[in-house]
């Protein structure tokens, strides 16, 4: 953007130009701050990464308290591989009929 008084831009407005037309930056310092904006946006993806991560552990945390809480828990059928979730007593009932087909899948494993 050029400006200069009302009375001074018409006779400075070619020297003006000229000045504005020279004006680069070194090759140096482009590659300095072309450098130091990777750092930045690396940093950033770092940051948001690490958001997202807390926020999936919480909310698989927040899972798993609420069925813990509701005494639910994921059962697995040891022949076929299926999962699902069931109460405390459909287990017991589970694990009568069928000994050794079905298993708690411990909480580690469940992700």
């Amino acid at each position: 953007m050029l400006t200069a008084p009302a009375e001074a831009f018409a006779t400075a407005l070619p020297q003006m130009t000229e000045i504005w037309q020279s004006w680069s930056i070194s090759q140096g310092e482009m590659s300095r701050r072309t450098a130091q904006a990777m750092l930045t946006m690396q940093e950033t993806n770092r940051i948001m990464q690490s958001t997202a991560e807390g926020r999936r552990t919480t909310e698989w945390h927040q899972r798993l308290t609420g069925m813990t809480l509701q005494g639910r828990w994921v059962v697995e059928d040891t022949t076929t591989g299926q999962r699902r979730e069931l109460s405390s007593a459909e287990i017991n009932g589970l694990f009568e009929r069928a000994p050794g087909r079905y298993r708690v899948v411990p909480s580690d494993q469940l992700r």
